[in-house]
């Protein structure tokens, strides 16, 4: 697959086809489910190629899904000239006749329930590379359900919380899972300020997928509760997902998700003799822009997005919000962003609430409204060509801030130059404007 959305977008065809949609209401829900990314320049042709190829999968291509996909084969074939046999094949694959047809039957799928009840509790042996680097290495994850609920596939999704322990370890009663304490899956930013939320899912569609997550059930323990900084009335659907497939090396994508969660710990495990937390270190000399939180920069768009954006002639707002160090040591910082005319710069902090800032990362019901630079010398300061505005710390962010699991997933900007020709900074920015606007702040 040129793009992980197409082949995801496949799967929930095929899934939609099996809960009892036709095909027109399949590609229907689908436009629906993925209207932001039609509406980004960078996701669209793999949408349009995520939906044709999977009716051409079933002999079900139309024309008007056809359509679409070959316009998305000759853009990619534009920009993307490195994949030009791949995208030969899509377009074979496309006109040839056994693609296209009347809709077919598809067999309605029974939702497969596993019958697990809240509170019961497995315990899985971490085996992988990245738990033997965590110092994890023959230890457990405690994997204990505390809900459930029907996805927009009508697949039903365990929801569950994780911890960690030695094999000595092993809890026996509900006040030993309390002990252990749970792992934390992302952090939440809310009016009451900074909050957690604990937990994961699971999605199991049959018998074979639940043995392949080799669970051993020790109990259920159904009275243990969450911990108490865990954000109340989340988002299920954004919850964690857990997943039993391998990446390039070697490890269960589960495991991947446990090492990681146990690597940023809030509340680790009890345990005598813990792993030696990993500590990223600054470099010698490194260099340190001299922005406090809350200073505002304006930048004049310059490239030629800014006027299939309609907002040639605008400027750019930049407000730092935060900064935090990669697993590299490399300072970032965190910003959020927003646009504006020329006659119509803030001023002051009511100024810039009014005016609102830019989504970066639309899921769904949330969205994340942070992205981030890394700045590592004057001269790369300079590139942005920012000019400050001011200091305003106290502007908050919108209320529909999405959960994150680690600052390195914020939308990076850069001012190196896209395939089209314009600088990274300026093309994330405009283009998540003209397709999502500003929020604002209230």
């Amino acid at each position: 697959m040129l793009h992980p959305m197409m082949q995801e977008i496949s799967d929930e065809y095929r899934a939609l086809r099996a809960s009892g949609s036709g095909r027109e209401e399949a590609v229907s829900r689908l436009r629906a489910e993925y209207h932001n990314e039609l509406q980004y320049m960078d996701d669209a042709p793999y949408v349009h190629l995520g939906i044709a190829l999977a009716l051409c999968r079933r002999g079900e291509l139309t024309p008007d899904t056809a359509e679409p996909a070959k316009k998305a084969v000759e853009e990619l074939r534009r920009i993307r000239p490195e994949k030009s046999a791949q995208l030969k094949r899509i377009e074979k694959t496309l006109d040839a006749p056994e693609s296209s047809g009347a809709e077919k039957p598809a067999k309605k799928r029974k939702r497969y329930d596993p019958q697990w009840s809240v509170g019961d509790t497995f315990i899985r042996r971490l085996e992988s590379p990245i738990a033997a680097e965590e110092g994890l290495a023959g230890w457990y994850v405690v994997i204990r359900k505390v809900g459930e609920f029907v996805d927009h596939l009508d697949k039903l999704v365990q929801l569950v919380v994780l911890s960690v322990c030695p094999p000595d370890a092993i809890p026996k009663t509900g006040d030993d899972v309390k002990k252990l304490g749970n792992l934390k899956m992302m952090d939440a930013i809310t009016p009451e300020g900074l909050k957690a939320n604990y937990l994961a899912h699971i999605q199991i569609g049959c018998s074979r997928t639940e043995k392949a997550f080799a669970l051993e059930k020790i109990g259920c323990f159904p009275d243990v509760p969450l911990p108490e900084d865990q954000q109340k009335d989340p988002d299920v659907r954004i919850a964690m997902p857990l997943a039993t497939g391998n990446d390039r090396w070697g490890n269960t994508l589960l495991d991947r998700v446990v090492a990681m969660a146990y690597h940023r710990a809030v509340s680790p495990p009890k345990s005598e003799t813990p792993p030696v937390e990993k500590k990223s270190v600054p470099k010698e000399n490194e260099y340190r822009p001299p922005w406090e939180v809350g200073d505002t920069f304006i930048h004049a768009f310059e490239d030629p997005i800014a006027e299939k954006c309609g907002i040639a002639g605008w400027y750019m707002v930049i407000r730092k919000i935060g900064e935090y160090r990669n697993d590299k040591g490399e300072l970032m910082q965190n910003v959020t962003t927003s646009v504006c005319p020329p006659d119509a710069i803030p001023k002051t902090a009511a100024d810039l609430k009014e005016l609102g800032v830019i989504p970066m990362h639309p899921i769904r019901s949330t969205r994340d409204y942070r992205a981030q630079m890394r700045i590592v010398s004057k001269r790369g300061e300079n590139a942005f060509g920012l000019t400050k505005i001011g200091c305003f710390p106290d502007v908050g962010l919108p209320d529909d801030q999405m959960y994150t699991l680690q600052n390195c997933y914020l939308m990076p900007l850069a001012t190196a130059r896209t395939p089209q020709g314009d600088r990274q900074f300026e093309m994330r920015v405009a283009s998540s404007f003209r397709v999502f606007g500003l929020t604002k702040i209230l």
